[in-house]
């Protein structure tokens, strides 16, 4: 254990960079998950008694961490499921070197195609 006054030798930048990063970071062939989850928006400025309940399409990066990166909100868990089978068929892969599959595949295509990767299907 290191203490604060304690130094220790570091790394560079580069060093550190060639470490973190594999050379695949994806955790399966899908660049990106999404999943439809509920939400309460709030209008600034924030009056958390008056937030509105709305439905998220949220959109997260498939390697570690599974950051965020992009959210879509309907007024109707209906309206979120229609677009998510719109577009999770379109998720860029890997092995098409990010790039969308084409032709576009429908939803149930979709659906087989990730119980032959090993992976669930979704459940909308």
């Amino acid at each position: 254990m290191h203490t604060p006054n304690e130094t220790r030798p570091h790394k560079s930048q580069d060093q550190a960079a060639k470490e973190e990063v594999p050379e695949n970071p994806y955790h399966d062939d899908r660049m990106y998950v999404l999943e439809i989850g509920e939400s309460t928006q709030f209008k600034f400025p924030y009056d958390f008694d008056k937030g509105e309940t709305r439905w998220s399409v949220i959109t997260y990066g498939n390697w570690p961490y599974y950051p965020i990166t992009r959210t879509d909100d309907f007024d109707t868990y209906k309206e979120a499921v229609t677009y998510l089978k719109g577009v999770a068929p379109l998720t860029p892969r890997v092995s098409l070197d990010g790039k969308c599959p084409k032709p576009a595949p429908s939803w149930d295509e979709f659906q087989d195609w990730l119980r032959e990767q090993g992976l669930p299907s979704m459940p909308y």
